[in-house]
């Protein structure tokens, strides 16, 4: 991520101004692009815009780029518009994957009483986006409580994942980790995130009570595709997912490392 966007490259101008002006809560609107990011478009030559999808995918908002385009009147060279929509079709297929993976996990640790709150890409991409296509995703995050947390990696476990070196999660510090990563042995790979805690470290000061999160939960009812029953899916309350989103980003990946997808 680019601190100072004047001194950026014009790829990454040119995604900035598209995003500023992207409205969610109206998907069917037309996308007007700013004359002055349709300029620096004008004067791409053929590495440019190979470079411009490639920063694009790189940032993961290439999907995004693919929605605004569509809905715009600028011409895009037809190879850009090609991988600009194949990145597209590649998160919506991968991320059903995530979202059913989501449906089955939890239901198993709703069967086991173990509460349980979805955080970060899975519930952003069926909330707070239009389609869930439009937020590249990479594993399934889940927050239990300290006292659910080894019956909750078990039974996960017992769902054919499998932990890459178990014997470095034995002696785990939990005062300076935040989560056990699992991989699913069936491919493709899906990874599910199981945290403890919403922020590595010892950063007590800055980080809000677990209780309160716990009490600012919100539901949401997903169809389990396997049956008619209805999962009860719980995040975050949108204040204070918005809050963990912001020390997620700023205390963990910091300035020089966050993607633009995360703002």
């Amino acid at each position: 991520m680019y601190t100072d966007l004047e001194s950026s490259p014009p790829q990454y101008r040119v995604i900035c101004g598209i995003l500023a002006n992207l409205d969610l809560t109206q998907p069917d609107a037309p996308v007007i692009i700013k004359p002055e990011t349709a300029a620096l478009m004008d004067a791409f030559s053929e590495a440019d815009w190979e470079l411009f999808a490639r920063m694009a995918k790189a940032e993961g908002v290439a999907p995004l780029m693919h929605f605004a385009f569509s809905r715009s009147s600028y011409a895009l060279p037809e190879a850009i518009r090609l991988k600009l929509q194949m990145a597209y079709y590649e998160t919506a297929a991968f991320n059903q994957m995530i979202l059913t993976e989501m449906g089955r996990v939890v239901q198993a640790l709703n069967e086991a009483d173990i509460p349980v709150i979805v955080l970060k890409g899975a519930v952003l991409a069926t909330t707070i986006y239009p389609d869930p296509a439009l937020r590249p995703m990479s594993d399934l995050d889940l927050l239990v409580k300290t006292e659910d947390l080894e019956r909750a990696k078990e039974l996960i476990l017992s769902l054919g994942y499998y932990e890459p070196i178990p014997e470095m999660a034995k002696g785990f510090n939990r005062m300076i980790g935040h989560e056990y990563k699992l991989h699913k042995l069936a491919q493709p790979k899906i990874s599910v995130e199981l945290h403890w805690s919403v922020i590595s470290g010892d950063y007590d000061r800055r980080t809000p009570s677990l209780d309160l999160l716990w009490k600012n939960r919100k539901t949401i009812i997903s169809q389990n595709e396997n049956s008619n029953h209805l999962i009860e899916i719980f995040s975050l309350s949108p204040e204070y997912l918005l809050c963990y989103l912001i020390g997620h980003l700023i205390i963990q990946h910091g300035k020089s490392t966050g993607r633009l997808v995360w703002l």
